[in-house]
């Protein structure tokens, strides 16, 4: 178990993703993204969605 204080776990990468291609793997904790916190994994789906 991880002790967390924000961020998101990667517990899955699609092949050729953007997140595959940046070099994101499994158990990275996404802290912020484009100077945007995360906080849940929630966060990381609105926060790109924004960016798109």
């Amino acid at each position: 178990k991880l002790n967390l204080s924000g961020g998101a776990v990667v517990v899955q990468i699609m092949n050729d993703s953007p997140a595959d291609r940046a070099g994101i793997q499994l158990m990275d904790v996404i802290t912020e993204i484009s100077g945007t916190k995360i906080n849940s994994p929630e966060e990381v789906v609105s926060t790109v969605k924004k960016i798109r």
